[in-house]
């Protein structure tokens, strides 16, 4: 999962990336 230490905005922007990746890793 990511980490997130910009608060909300740093939590969204991570998701952004981070669930394609999961996606593509088929994690």
């Amino acid at each position: 999962m990511p980490t997130a230490i910009d608060g909300n905005m740093g939590s969204a922007k991570d998701l952004v990336v981070w669930l394609p990746s999961a996606k593509d890793n088929g994690s």
